[in-house]
């Protein structure tokens, strides 16, 4: 993603309006993962297109504004500070404190890479400097530019210091209602399919993946109520 594209994450969250595409869950006061969809699908969308959402750490300074990002790549990290915000700690803190913490429960290497090509020198000068204060070593350069490496083995577990938020019940039924029209939108293919080709295997297949689909309305409902239990909620 280009620069321009992490700034105008920053500047959409900034507006605090409700996202169909950004899905916040914090993971302490001033982190929080995301998961953002570039491209919601829709039902005329190419079968090509197969990918899912970016993983996403939005960065927050002390006044709760988002300043910075990190965009998840699993075998690469890039991140990106807003201009006002640079010089200040702010993305070496939340790495060291909360975002490498957190990578280091599913993984147990992580790598960046710093191109020039796609940097000014200024942003690579920087990205060096909080790749080292963080105990990334270099490790080559090539395609991808400078690459480090940090051994995450070596990290402290984090636990998660903040609550999920849960949904409202609103929030729930509309869901309901989706889990609803897809199962609906199967069942229509299957109807179209058995006319086509008759009672085939698949025919009975489809059948099965929209009973399937049908029974996650009420799963859903449960999690929502089990999750109101736990947090001492009134159902």
């Amino acid at each position: 993603m280009k620069t321009s594209q992490f700034q105008s994450l920053l500047n959409r969250l900034n507006k605090r309006t409700e996202h169909k595409d950004i899905f916040l869950s914090p993971l302490s006061k001033t982190v929080d993962y995301g998961k953002y969809w570039d491209e919601l699908p829709t039902p005329k969308m190419s079968i090509s297109s197969g990918d899912g959402p970016y993983s996403f750490y939005f960065i927050k300074n002390e006044h709760g504004v988002y300043v910075a990002v990190v965009l998840d790549m699993c075998t690469d990290l890039h991140w990106y500070v807003g201009p006002k915000h640079r010089k200040k700690g702010i993305l070496t803190n939340a790495m060291a404190q909360v975002i490498l913490p957190d990578l280091s429960t599913g993984r147990e290497t992580q790598q960046i890479s710093i191109d020039p090509q796609q940097l000014s020198e200024e942003e690579v000068e920087a990205s060096q400097a909080v790749a080292l204060n963080l105990g990334f070593v270099f490790r080559d350069s090539g395609d991808r530019g400078f690459v480090y490496e940090l051994d995450l083995a070596k990290l402290k577990k984090r636990k998660p210091s903040m609550a999920s938020k849960g949904m409202s019940e609103e929030r729930l039924k509309e869901l309901k209602r989706k889990l609803n029209y897809h199962s609906r939108s199967l069942w229509v293919i299957e109807s179209e399919v058995a006319a086509a080709f008759g009672n085939v295997r698949y025919s009975t297949q489809l059948m099965e993946l929209v009973d399937g689909i049908r029974k996650h309305t009420w799963k859903l409902e449960d999690v929502y109520y089990d999750f109101k239990k736990a947090n001492g909620e009134q159902s």
